[in-house]
């Protein structure tokens, strides 16, 4: 009986082996299709053709703006341990068609979620003017500082494309 288990045991590190060495060999074969520069190349290239939002930092840079430029502020209330907010920028705000909105309106992403400034600062705009602390939350103010809709986190894209609408279509 011990006889035969050795020779199982034997048999799947025979297995393993193999199947490392096969992998091994694809993965060199697919590194020399293109080279780890050519792939980060290529891919800042992608990005930046898609994403060229300007964040800014501060609602009075971008309330300035937004009255000069007469187009409505996007607030993105945020952390920077908020796994939420996270996903959001990963998988709603990357998206093609949020991005083209975004070219249409301010954007401004104020965090929240430390104890010193501008964060502190932040925070006590956020719950007083808005009445919340939550984090992600997202609002759309006219130039003139009305506003005109509010949401949190979704995991729906066309939910969020539907609120950016009411912001790009406020003007």
């Amino acid at each position: 009986m011990k006889f035969n288990s050795n020779i199982s045991t034997l048999k799947l590190a025979l297995l393993l082996f193999t199947s490392a060495i096969l992998i091994a060999a694809t993965l060199s074969f697919l590194g020399s299709l293109l080279s780890e520069e050519e792939i980060i190349e290529n891919e800042i290239i992608e990005k930046e053709e898609v994403d060229k939002t300007i964040w800014l930092s501060s609602y009075e840079e971008a309330l300035a703006l937004a009255k000069k430029e007469n187009k409505p502020i996007f607030i993105d209330f945020t952390g920077w341990t908020c796994t939420n907010c996270r996903w959001m920028e990963a998988n709603i705000f990357s998206s093609p068609e949020v991005l083209n909105k975004f070219k249409q309106i301010i954007t401004v992403r104020l965090y929240t979620d430390r104890r010193s400034e501008p964060e502190k600062s932040n925070k006590r705009f956020e719950e007083e003017r808005f009445n919340s602390i939550e984090l992600p939350l997202y609002v759309l103010l006219t130039p003139n500082e009305e506003i005109i809709a509010r949401t949190a986190f979704t995991r729906d894209l066309q939910e969020f494309l539907d609120f950016l609408d009411k912001g790009t279509n406020s003007l």
